[in-house]
């Protein structure tokens, strides 16, 4: 299968995701988006295991092709985790 149409298929998930976010979004609370609460703290935690995932696999790569790009892919995470943190104003 060329690569251009693997990448361009809808799935179904994806379509269904599509139509059910809209809805959750006009509903959704409008505490639970508010700056540091619980949507946010999600987000960090999600970020704070990729990390971890990452590491874990730079971890288990040594001395393979890919090493570098999972370390790399840690420290991008850490930089999302920290624009997310607003480089630590939240707490300071």
């Amino acid at each position: 299968m060329n690569i251009e149409k693997k990448f361009m298929q809808i799935k179904g998930y994806d379509l269904l995701y599509l139509l059910l976010i809209i809805p959750i979004g006009c509903e959704i609370p409008e505490w639970i988006a508010w700056e540091n609460g619980p949507l946010e703290i999600l987000q960090n935690i999600v970020l704070v295991i990729c990390i971890g995932i990452c590491l874990y696999f730079w971890r288990q790569s040594m001395g393979k092709t890919v090493h570098t790009v999972w370390l790399v892919s840690a420290g991008y995470f850490f930089l999302l985790l920290g624009r997310e943190l607003s480089w630590g104003r939240v707490f300071f």
